[in-house]
């Protein structure tokens, strides 16, 4: 019997109580169990009023169950009706989905798993039955998370990452996670991190989705670096992100963002140095976003050059075309 091989992605810092080493992970899915699946019907596959929780069938599937069933199990999500009901559907979703394919979701891709989940809310509702409402699309993506090492959340538009976080690591360590950042965001002065803002909660999350661990002190350099280079955010995260990284390296656990090289990163030629080495301090330390920082940047280095060039004597100790730092004016 073949193993399908484990997601690459499951390495990492947190560990998943969901080990998939106990699973039989084979790729095929049998005639037997295919045909299991379709004799169970809507009924019992969705767990509905009366269904049969004794029929042979379900013996017949046993090792695609088990996995299904300690996902659900492992969300950290209010016990409620709606939500059960969502879970249910969500486990109906895949059994049919690995009927019509022949094929496990163990042996599915990254992009078979997007292809189900969508790329947003509308694509998703063409791919699964007109039973599988909006609350089955979330633990869907848990389940592709701890079963096919999915991590391209950015593709699938506008949902709630903060709700898949606490739903897969725990919602007290993830909101005692972010807390940590706001709190550091909010001392600066930034509108990123207060109470009402959306923007920090939600990039946090997609890290700690993306890294596969809902610690702050495991937002490493490397993982900002790859976020920025595989554009891995929403166009609005990516704004988000600069505050964040300055926040986690204010913790200590990686490096300060460096200035891109773009347009807007203008240099200091003829800039007066004491005029550069203020609009640089400016520039590390203002709570304006990202975009704002460095056009505001390249007006004032604008600014710098035309004041050595016509108003140099209004710089302290002359510092205009020809100064240097320190130095003091001619008494001559």
């Amino acid at each position: 019997m073949t193993t399908a091989p484990l997601p690459e992605n499951t390495v990492g810092p947190w560990r998943s109580e969901i080990d998939l080493r106990r699973y039989d992970r084979s790729p095929v899915l049998s005639k037997a169990e295919q045909r299991a699946i379709r004799e169970l019907g809507l009924r019992d596959l969705r767990r509905l009023r009366y269904h049969n929780a004794d029929a042979p069938q379900w013996t017949a599937i046993g090792r695609l169950l088990r996995p299904l069933h300690d996902v659900n199990a492992s969300f950290n999500t209010p016990p409620t009706m709606h939500l059960r009901r969502a879970m249910n559907d969500a486990t109906a979703v895949l059994l049919l989905r690995c009927a019509d394919s022949g094929r496990t979701y163990w042996d599915w891709t990254e992009q078979d798993w997007l292809n189900l989940l969508g790329r947003n809310h509308k694509a998703f509702q063409k791919q699964v039955p007109v039973w599988a409402e909006g609350a089955v699309r979330p633990f869907l993506c848990g389940h592709a998370y701890h079963l096919g090492g999915y991590a391209g959340f950015n593709q699938l538009g506008h949902f709630d990452r903060p709700a898949l976080a606490c739903r897969i690591f725990g919602r007290r360590l993830v909101e005692e996670e972010i807390k940590h950042v706001r709190t550091v965001l909010t001392g600066w002065g930034y509108r990123y991190g207060q109470e009402h803002d959306k923007g920090t909660p939600s990039v946090m999350s997609q890290l700690f989705l993306l890294n596969r661990s809902p610690h702050t002190s495991d937002l490493t350099t490397p993982l900002f670096d790859r976020v920025r280079q595989e554009n891995l955010l929403t166009g609005e995260g990516m704004k988000v992100l600069y505050a964040v990284q300055r926040a986690v390296a204010a913790l200590g656990f990686c490096d300060p963002p460096t200035l891109r090289s773009t347009p807007a990163v203008v240099g200091h030629a003829g800039v007066p140095p004491v005029w550069a080495e203020w609009v640089e301090r400016w520039t590390a330390t203002t709570t304006m976003t990202h975009r704002s920082r460095f056009n505001s940047r390249a007006a004032l280095l604008k600014a710098g050059r035309w004041i050595a060039a016509d108003q140099p004597l209004i710089l302290p100790h002359g510092a205009g075309r020809h100064a240097r730092p320190g130095s003091r004016p001619s008494t001559a």
